[in-house]
């Protein structure tokens, strides 16, 4: 079976956040055929703002599974770093959004490709363009640095963290 390029949304905000996105890309890389990785970003929280400051990062990887089982993968990721699903948008130790799986569409209650909100979000977008410069939305069209100029603005405070445990997970 020939792999499927997907794209990956990581994010924390509670606990040791940094940790559990190494977590989160060491199991990627066990995992998947190929993986690249953003670098790591500190963004501030979006839709509920009551909330620490987030660590953001995008994995591009290849992967011969399924989408469904790969999409199962991921929530046991999730699960295994604590998750707990309250508050919609409010402090998560660890979130892992499917962005896109290949070239695949899907519309189920727990699962919609490509993911809708892609262009809305800078915390998205920046660590995305580390991985695919020239992507465009699949709906729209139009293009990564298209869609950074429509979300970013003098209030967006993204910055890059350093984090030398990260850089070498980039490397492998």
């Amino acid at each position: 079976m020939r792999p499927t390029v997907a794209l990956i949304a990581l994010g924390s905000n509670q606990g040791d956040a940094a940790a559990h996105l190494r977590t989160c890309a060491s199991a990627l890389l066990r995992r998947c055929v190929a993986v690249q990785l953003s670098r790591l970003y500190v963004t501030p929280p979006v839709y509920v703002r009551e909330q620490p400051a987030f660590l953001n990062a995008v994995a591009k990887v290849e992967t011969t599974e399924s989408l469904r089982d790969f999409f199962t993968f991921l929530r046991t990721l999730e699960r295994d770093a604590g998750r707990q699903r309250g508050q919609r948008n409010g402090p998560r130790s660890l979130d892992v959004d499917l962005l896109t799986f290949g070239d695949q569409r899907c519309e189920s209650p727990d699962l919609t490709l490509p993911h809708p909100r892609i262009a809305e979000r800078a915390f998205v977008l920046i660590p995305l363009r580390d991985v695919e410069p020239t992507w465009c939305d699949p709906g729209t069209g139009r293009s990564i640095a298209l869609l950074l100029e429509d979300t970013l603005d003098d209030s967006t405070q993204v910055r890059v963290h350093l984090d030398r445990a990260w850089e070498a997970l980039q490397q492998s």
